[in-house]
């Protein structure tokens, strides 16, 4: 946030307006893929904890 806030110093008008815009979607596209990613990561774990797990057997 401050290197935002520092690259948007001596913007204005629609400038700033674009600048900021460009800034909060590279943010949130960050965001939402470490989101995912951590998502998925508590996902395997909580299967690795259900009772409903078991091993397959080698026949099957």
């Amino acid at each position: 946030m401050a290197e935002v806030t520092d690259q948007a110093q001596g913007l204005t008008g629609e400038e700033l307006t674009t600048f900021l815009t460009k800034a909060n979607q590279e943010t949130v596209a960050h965001c939402r893929q470490e989101s995912e990613k951590l998502w998925g990561q508590l996902f395997k774990e909580a299967i690795k904890l259900s009772k409903l797990t078991f091993n397959m057997d080698k026949n099957l």
